[in-house]
């Protein structure tokens, strides 16, 4: 659930931080803050998971490489716990 109200500051301060980024060519710091404002202000996980992958793969900025895999296993799990339901409500539809 997104932050219905942020601090004007705080926006402000993101928005340095994005141009700081550079759409990925700045500060891995700064890039690493936008993507952290994209998950817990925004819920804009997709945006988010983006800017962790490049910040890792291209600058090496290992607090992104640790929320991306933070990301990967979070949403494994919940594919297989969605797997793992889905079956036991077959097997409980077909009275196994």
């Amino acid at each position: 659930m997104p932050l219905d109200r942020v601090d004007e500051t705080y926006e402000a301060k993101m928005a340095e931080f994005e141009a700081e980024c550079n759409g990925g060519k700045g500060d891995a710091q700064a890039c690493h803050n936008v993507a952290e404002f994209y998950t817990v202000v925004k819920d804009n996980f997709e945006k988010a998971a983006k800017v962790y992958s490049a910040n890792c793969s291209d600058k090496k900025y290992m607090p992104s490489c640790f929320s991306l895999g933070r990301f990967h296993c979070k949403y494994r799990l919940l594919f297989y716990m969605i797997k793992c339901i889905n079956l036991l409500w077959t097997c409980y539809c077909s009275g196994w």
